[in-house]
């Protein structure tokens, strides 16, 4: 089987588990905004501050290393395999003994319990994590997809029953852990079957992979802090309740990007790490992965930004609609991010893991300090800065590309060019049929056509501006 039909193959299992779990991450995210209020909400994006950052470090940034190597032994998997396990149990130590520390930072008591059921998932992670990157590098996307399905349905129904329990925000810590432990222990299962560690550890032999590693979980490191500056300042100036409404809205927003980009990325590294000395290559790859992301984002988030005042009051409880400027200020935020994600992949492929963390130590530097210096005047604010900053990244991401892999400015610009002028068009069809009063007093009705109009003007638009692209598309999906 080709290269080709292997990522056709690996976007199809892979689109199939992220098309099942955000729809049940958006139910989730429905029934929960019932049962549970802002602040819990708050503490919840608090409490998964400090797990995004110990899980940015739990395999010391070697899983990748284990992809972009073309010639890695079973020994040194061994080793690895071990390494990752023992930092899992120094994290969790870590993380019991400093959670008063991180409590005092919030100001808030009730993250001392939360903490301790977090620091279980660095325990049973490192069991499976391995078994999913090899399951990655040697595209095996069928198994990982259905692993993940089920994972995600367990999960979801056990958060939303223990939501209606009354465990308030413990409701989402116990929901993570329990997918964590099933996501664990199913890779595990796979993989000791083809890929069975060796009781053996020799750290001389994993000098390159630490090497990578360390620059590797760098960037993660600082990549999380970059990303989530925004949390933690609005964390600790405000209360929990304001980081509840902002983090919902981020939540609202960011949640395709983060299920759907890794349908194109997770299976885009590996491809283009087989290709890493073929710019050309890399060039057109690159390319087509920026305009199918472009495609599907761009009217996303056009659509989200001019319905967000209707479908708000109508799908959720009246106590959100404090988030809806959040949701519309962040959606230029959620698009660009998605434009910048298969970067990374590039980066990884080429094995410039130090370049990456340099950058992303770059941009978080620069989001702390913005949002330090605008947080005191609202989480609005941080909102806008963020919006704003996100645009001149995007640019500099392009230098960056263009550094790597020669990429020019005619080719960047062209891939999301169409994309973009399609949801233009899209918009201001939504918002001539909104000033259309008579449309509908329902506003579940108002939303169902603004939604239908709105998605088959741009599909119409992309049918007839960009044939062969559509012909391609329809080829790639039989």
């Amino acid at each position: 089987m080709s290269l080709k039909q292997e990522a056709v193959k690996g976007v199809k299992w892979s689109g199939a588990a992220t098309s099942v779990n955000l729809v049940l991450q958006f139910a989730q995210l429905f029934v929960l905004a019932y049962l549970l209020d802002p602040a819990d909400f708050g503490l919840f994006a608090m409490a998964r501050i400090i797990m995004g950052l110990a899980l940015a470090v739990s395999d010391v940034g070697i899983s990748n290393a284990i992809i972009q190597s073309q010639s890695v032994t079973k020994q040194q998997l061994s080793t690895l395999y071990w390494l990752s396990i023992g930092v899992g149990f120094l994290l969790f130590i870590l993380l019991w003994i400093g959670a008063p520390v991180i409590a005092g930072f919030y100001q808030e008591e009730a993250l001392l319990p939360l903490i301790f059921w977090i620091g279980l998932n660095f325990i049973f992670s490192p069991f499976g994590q391995q078994f999913q990157k090899l399951m990655e590098k040697e595209l095996i996307f069928r198994e990982l997809s259905l692993i993940q399905i089920g994972a995600g349905i367990a999960g979801t129904v056990a958060t939303i029953w223990l939501a209606y329990a009354g465990n308030g925000v413990l409701s989402l810590v116990w929901g993570q852990l329990l997918r964590t432990i099933l996501l664990a222990g199913c890779y595990a299962t796979f993989g000791w079957r083809r890929w069975r560690p060796e009781f053996y550890f020799n750290l001389s032999e994993i000098d390159a992979y630490i090497r990578f590693g360390l620059f590797q979980m760098g960037e993660r490191l600082v990549n999380y802090f970059g990303a989530n500056a925004d949390y933690i300042v609005i964390g600790r100036v405000w209360d929990a309740e304001i980081l509840g409404l902002y983090s919902f809205a981020y939540e609202l927003v960011l949640r395709p990007v983060q299920l759907l980009n890794p349908v194109i990325v997770r299976v885009a590294f590996p491809i283009f790490s087989k290709k890493q000395t073929d710019n050309v290559a890399l060039r057109y790859g690159y390319a087509q992965v920026l305009r199918l992301l472009a495609t599907i984002m761009a009217p996303l988030f056009t659509g989200i930004a001019l319905t967000a005042d209707i479908f708000i009051p109508a799908f959720f409880d009246p106590k959100w609609v404090p988030s809806i400027i959040f949701i519309q200020v962040l959606c230029t935020v959620g698009f660009l991010k998605a434009l910048a994600n298969p970067s990374g992949s590039i980066l990884l492929a080429k094995g410039r893991a130090d370049l990456g963390f340099y950058w992303n130590l770059g941009v978080a530097t620069i989001n702390l300090l913005l949002f330090i210096a605008v947080v005191t005047q609202g989480a609005l604010a941080v909102a806008i800065s963020y919006s704003l900053v996100s645009i001149l990244f995007s640019l500099a991401t392009w230098k960056l590309i263009q550094h790597l892999i020669e990429l020019d400015f005619k080719a960047y610009f062209s891939a999301i060019t169409p994309p973009i002028l399609g949801s233009v068009v899209m918009g201001i069809v939504v918002l001539a049929l909104r000033q259309i009063s008579v449309v509908s007093n329902s506003q579940i009705l108002l939303f169902a056509i603004l939604a239908t109009a709105g998605s088959l003007s741009y599909l119409a638009l992309t049918v007839a501006t960009q044939q062969n692209y559509v012909k391609a598309l329809i080829q790639l999906v039989r």
